[in-house]
């Protein structure tokens, strides 16, 4: 009884440890985002879906509120440029990214570094424990709860946190893995 006993146990962990993929295989990303944040006491909600292709170049477009729906960011990080289209004005402005806009990229890029190089956040990533990650020297964001698509483990819900006080929340839903994108569909941006 006790061989059945450690053979279940050793094939369940098996089973545990081989369903989760590993994140540094996802190409595309697509998902939808609610962003809350308190910056000196003034709250903010904002809700957009997202089209990422690993590892930089994003596409933000605001479903709400209603004043800023339609909206389009488009960042490429691999030329840190940011085309915004406001449709309100049917205006396109093109700039340079900005530091705090670099975190985005620089906290997804971080997950995926941490899960495949450091054992203990990987262990803890996979069990889907609460933890917490420094981006830089002033950010950190706790990982509360994950969410599993397809055998892999993403952040679902994330607090952000700028020399310790809580400055956001991010709820992520209705996630895709390896979605169809093309790199000259997210860049494309809507003509005047």
């Amino acid at each position: 009884m006790k061989k059945y006993l450690i053979l279940l146990f050793i094939l369940i962990q098996g089973l545990v440890f081989s369903a989760t993929k590993s994140l540094s295989d996802i190409k595309t990303l697509k998902f939808d985002v609610i962003e809350k944040t308190n910056i000196k006491s003034k709250k903010k909600e904002i809700s957009y879906k997202i089209d990422f292709i690993l590892p930089n170049k994003i596409k933000k477009e605001v479903t709400a509120p209603e004043l800023n729906k339609g909206e389009i960011y488009i960042y490429d990080y691999s030329k840190n440029k940011k085309v915004v289209y406001l449709p309100m004005f049917n205006e396109v402005k093109e700039t340079q990214i900005v530091d705090d806009e670099n975190r985005i990229i620089k906290a997804i890029n971080k997950i995926i570094e941490e899960e495949k190089k450091n054992k203990e956040f990987s262990k803890n990533y996979n069990a889907k424990k609460p933890q917490s990650l420094n981006i830089d020297e002033q950010v950190t964001v706790d990982i509360l709860s994950y969410i599993e698509v397809e055998g892999y483990i993403l952040p679902e819900v994330v607090d952000i946190k700028d020399s310790g006080t809580k400055v956001g929340n991010i709820k992520i839903s209705n996630l895709q893995i390896n979605p169809k994108l093309e790199e000259k569909t997210i860049l494309n941006v809507p003509k005047k």
